[in-house]
């Protein structure tokens, strides 16, 4: 048996492995020569661009070190309660704030802050400036900076405290800056009052009352009309079926005389 031979594939085979054509002038020279160029400086670009990006990556060992660094000044004494509310043992780190939160603080914070940036204590990787800034400053800086003219009377969420009482307070402590010192005290603000609703509809109109009794006529008489089937609009009344009388009970019953059937 002879093999099948595949033309197309023998010459895309042939073409790939032949060596390419010399150019034939001086103009193709040149364009094939800045083309060479053109991808010396392409590959060039990206290899700088990789270099700098590795060498902005840090090393595991500067990732170990930063977040052991950001362990050690959550073990401090004033860092150990949550820079917002009376909760014992934060675990996110506000990196905006410099401080340490809990984490249902830290929920408010991405609702009232979305470009803060926030992170775990024990999961996240710290960079060399976020932790110079969380062991130089810290939640007892924070509280001598934002809660300078606060007081007990002024309240404090307490640990579990609801969302919303939450949000209220970093609102008065970073967007009013209420107890900074040397600024001028923002009255909390007062809730507006929520609208009444308006009660439903009935369903059902109520029964209107019913239509009073027809007076009964002077000469004391009453009349009696009797009528077999329906009755059309503007038909007349047929005669001999209303009776007048004084007293309708006294009135004799009516008689009837009936012939016995002859026989046959």
């Amino acid at each position: 048996q002879q093999p099948i031979a595949f033309p197309q594939l023998t010459r895309l085979d042939n073409r790939i492995r032949e060596p390419s054509p010399p150019p034939r002038n001086r103009e193709e020279r040149e364009r094939n020569a800045k083309e060479r160029a053109s991808q010396r400086r392409v590959t060039t670009a990206k290899t700088r661009k990789t270099r700098a990006r590795a060498q902005k990556m840090p090393s595991q060992e500067t990732i170990d070190r930063n977040t052991r660094a950001v362990k050690d000044a959550l073990k401090r004494e004033g860092n150990r309660r949550c820079a917002d509310c009376a909760a014992r043992g934060p675990t996110v780190a506000a990196i905006a704030f410099r401080t340490f939160v809990c984490q249902p603080c830290a929920n408010a914070h991405r609702e009232l802050f979305p470009d803060n940036k926030l992170k775990s204590v024990s999961l996240a990787e710290f960079e060399t400036d976020e932790v110079r800034g969380l062991r130089q400053h810290g939640n007892e800086a924070s509280r001598k900076i934002w809660l300078a003219r606060w007081s007990q009377n002024d309240g404090e969420p307490p640990a579990g405290a609801p969302r919303e009482a939450l949000k209220r307070f970093l609102s008065r402590k970073y967007v009013d800056k209420a107890w900074v010192a040397g600024s001028a005290p923002v009255a909390p603000p007062v809730p507006a009052p929520r609208p009444v609703a308006p009660p439903p509809a009935p369903v059902f109109a109520a029964a209107p009352p019913p239509a009073p009794k027809p007076a009964p006529p002077a000469d004391g008489r009453r009349r009696i009309s009797i009528s077999f089937g329906a009755k059309k609009k503007g038909t007349p009344e047929p005669q001999g079926f209303a009776t007048t009388h004084r007293n309708a009970a006294a009135a004799p019953a009516p008689q009837f005389n009936v012939a016995p059937r002859a026989a046959a």
